[in-house]
């Protein structure tokens, strides 16, 4: 009796997390309550990984070195996070093709200090 109402409750659960949200979703494009879960959860992880790798790296340095390197991490840092966000949408099922290719655009397109 109790394993019949774990697996209605398990499946019950799936179908709330397949459920897509309407205001989110558009023709081509499912936004799921898991997926913006597992974004969630992602972009969590990543920030506590990414903050014990700064504790890890900047503990040995001196106040100098610190500063410098508050610098460079914060910059790394938000690399990682659009590449972790881009993979995320790209693992939900939403087609990020154009926005890399607008990205892309944009990169190429941006004036340079020359100019």
């Amino acid at each position: 009796m109790q394993g019949s109402n774990t697996s209605i409750f398990t499946k019950d659960f799936l179908d709330f997390l397949d459920k897509p949200i309407p205001f989110l979703s558009h023709d081509d494009i499912e936004v799921t309550i898991g997926s913006v879960l597992t974004l969630i959860l992602v972009l969590f992880i990543t920030q506590i990984i990414l903050r014990y790798a700064r504790i890890l790296v900047s503990r040995s340095l001196d106040e100098e070195g610190k500063s410098r390197f508050k610098t460079i991490f914060t910059f790394v840092k938000y690399f990682i996070f659009s590449i972790v966000i881009i993979m995320s949408l790209d693992a939900t099922g939403v087609k990020i093709t154009a926005l890399l290719a607008a990205s892309t655009c944009l990169l190429y397109t941006s004036p340079s200090p020359r100019d």
